[in-house]
């Protein structure tokens, strides 16, 4: 499958796992698409929780505000939106100012074509976006990520915050893991040296047996 597909996937899922987590039922939602640590349910997630060690001085669960391109056109900006509401998700003006201003010309024409037609972007579009998501971490995404940690390990919100967090700003530095989290290849089968990496950037976030599970069960 190939990641315009993947990453259409896991936006459908992102709306999916929200809406589970805002439901009375307390029953998790499961999800397919790119590899999410991205590339993974508690409805607890009101709660933030300290986690263990801190790898950096940002308090877990603070992102910063997305800027990003603010010559990005209102046209690169709704049709960011207007790609993400194909899928049920919100951006705020500035998550959508973020995204469009992190996307080549030919992504987003490829995403505005996707709207118009109902067809897939392309895989290059696509690994854009999922590169542009890091980035800038609109909450939708961010809200998704979280709960799929949640959902298959016992994390709690702190530390799921943190190693979103952390694994996000690993893969915004690292083009060919951006593009391997972007892939269809569960984190567990990453290769050694690849999830190595991730396991350095997450390590500080909670336990070594916790890090370690999170890697193997998404």
């Amino acid at each position: 499958m190939g990641r315009a597909r993947l990453l259409a996937a896991a936006l459908a899922g992102i709306s999916l796992v929200l809406a589970a987590c805002s439901s009375d039922s307390g029953q998790a939602a499961t999800t397919s698409g790119a590899t999410t640590l991205p590339t993974t349910t508690t409805s607890s997630a009101s709660t933030t929780t300290t986690p263990t060690t801190a790898p950096s001085t940002t308090a877990p669960g603070t992102t910063t505000a997305p800027t990003g391109d603010t010559t990005a056109s209102p046209a690169a900006r709704a049709t960011v939106t207007s790609y993400f509401n194909t899928f049920q998700l919100a951006l705020t003006a500035a998550e959508a100012d973020c995204l469009a201003g992190k996307l080549a010309p030919a992504s987003l024409t490829s995403l505005e074509d996707a709207v118009a037609t109902g067809s897939e972007a392309t895989e290059a579009a696509s690994l854009d976006l999922f590169g542009g998501l890091v980035v800038c971490q609109p909450k939708s995404y961010l809200d998704s990520q979280i709960a799929l940690i949640q959902q298959n390990t016992n994390a709690t919100q702190g530390e799921a915050q943190c190693v979103i967090r952390e694994a996000n700003a690993l893969f915004a530095g690292d083009a060919a893991l951006l593009a391997l989290a972007s892939g269809d290849q569960s984190t567990r089968d990453w290769p050694p040296e690849a999830k190595e990496k991730l396991r350095s950037a997450i390590g500080g976030c909670a336990s070594a047996e916790l890090v370690n599970r999170i890697i193997e069960s998404v």
